[in-house]
């Protein structure tokens, strides 16, 4: 057995997803992430701005 365990702190920040882009918006200074693909397989319409930490949906 390892003498390292992981253990998950919390849940929070977007949604697993696939051929998404991320830019800097400069002028609030935070990262702003935009659609891709769901695990699904569905697209995903939306843009998440957040700090490099934590992430806030917005549709």
């Amino acid at each position: 057995m390892s003498k390292f365990l992981w253990a998950q702190k919390s849940n929070f920040g977007p949604s697993p997803r696939a051929g998404h882009a991320m830019a800097f918006d400069s002028k609030r200074g935070r990262m702003v992430l935009f659609g891709g693909n769901s695990d699904a397989g569905g697209l995903i319409r939306s843009a998440t701005p957040g700090n490099g930490m934590k992430h806030t949906g917005r549709n």
